[in-house]
């Protein structure tokens, strides 16, 4: 139930309730010493009805504010209202548009099933602590943008029958190439990426699969099974589907690998299709060659002629070299055939071509 003494303060204007938090705060560590802290700048308007727009714009809330059950009828405004504390909006209901612009949240900010009948704007607004949203149901446009997160949020059976704005939010990521993550935060990113989903938010979709990926480590995923280490490996050679260039490079460096390991087998086996004295060096273009050839699946091999006279060159007759040669063209032809899929299915996320 609301207190009464708070309701009047608000009414009051906000010059005197920011002197009266300001108040408060000045002294808070006398006031802890005292043990009468939470009861003096706690605030309460649980199951209060605000029959007018509720201005907040610019409060300052010293510690807990509960809003349990509120009713905003005409809507509220709390632009670049502080809450020091927590922040309780459990089943709120509000009929109107309401605007949490440049708003800070420095502790928990608690919204499970609110109700925003109309508009929400939390444009820009910092949340410190823990902020969950589960079971939010919103019937007009919700705006996030430019909001930052510095937990990731829970929005689980959260319903957005008007779309949910993302652009440039900041959400924590995940440590990279984590060993085991948190089974909870991995359900927070999962329900990230069904928001973006729905609201056809296509980058942030990968971002979000990602972070769920790597917080299922350990969990979700066992350790060492396939598909956590195959999740590493994900990472490590296309950062789950978002580089295109990772994949590339990784392509290059094995492409420039292979080249120096044929020339230096080159320069240590006879052949009568080159000079003896050639050795390394002498052999190098060549062996970046018939790398180039088998770093290209199939088209490579189709040059059937070409790719004979290079292998003559460097190791003499071809069915006198050794079988692990083949082996390692094989090795080389199928790491490069994973690259070339992992650099294709980068672009086709980047374009989110279907």
């Amino acid at each position: 139930m609301y207190c009464q003494r708070d309701v009047d303060r608000w009414a009051a204007g906000r010059e005197h309730w920011n002197a009266w938090a300001r108040g408060l705060l000045a002294n808070k560590v006398v006031r802890e010493r005292a043990g009468n802290w939470a009861e003096l700048a706690n605030v309460d308007f649980s199951e209060y009805a605000f029959d007018e727009k509720a201005d907040f714009k610019g409060f300052i809330f010293p510690h807990d504010a509960r809003f349990y059950r509120t009713v905003f009828v005409k809507g509220a405004d709390f632009c670049g209202a502080t809450f020091s504390g927590r922040a309780g909006f459990d089943r709120t209901e509000f009929r109107d548009d309401v605007l949490f612009i440049l708003a800070k949240f420095l502790g928990e900010a608690s919204f499970i099933n609110a109700h925003f009948v109309r508009g929400a704007g939390l444009t820009k607004v910092r949340f410190e602590g823990a902020s969950n949203f589960s079971a939010v149901k919103s019937e007009g446009p919700f705006l996030l943008t430019e909001s930052e997160f510095l937990q990731v949020p829970d929005f689980f059976r959260a319903s957005f029958l008007a779309g949910l704005r993302l652009e440039d939010i900041a959400v924590p990521k995940p440590d990279i190439f984590l060993f085991t993550g948190e089974k909870k935060i991995a359900a927070h990113y999962r329900a990230l990426k069904k928001i973006a989903i729905e609201s056809h938010d296509h980058k942030r979709e990968l971002e979000f699969f990602a972070g769920e990926l790597i917080e299922r480590r350990g969990n979700d995923d066992p350790k060492f099974s396939a598909a956590y280490v195959f999740g590493f490996i994900y990472e490590l050679l296309a950062d789950f589907g978002r580089s295109l260039m990772r994949p590339f490079y990784w392509w290059l460096g094995s492409l420039a690998a292979f080249s120096f390991l044929y020339s230096f087998i080159a320069s240590q086996t006879f052949s009568l299709y080159r000079d003896v004295s050639s050795g390394f060096w002498g052999c190098l273009g060549k062996g970046l060659y018939l790398s180039f050839l088998n770093s290209l699946p199939v088209i490579g091999f189709s040059v059937g002629d070409r790719r004979e006279g290079v292998l003559k060159y460097l190791f003499g007759e071809p069915n006198a070299m050794s079988l692990w040669m083949d082996v390692l063209f094989i090795l080389q032809n199928l790491w490069s055939a994973i690259l070339i899929f992992l650099f294709l299915l980068s672009l086709r996320n980047h374009f989110k071509i279907k």
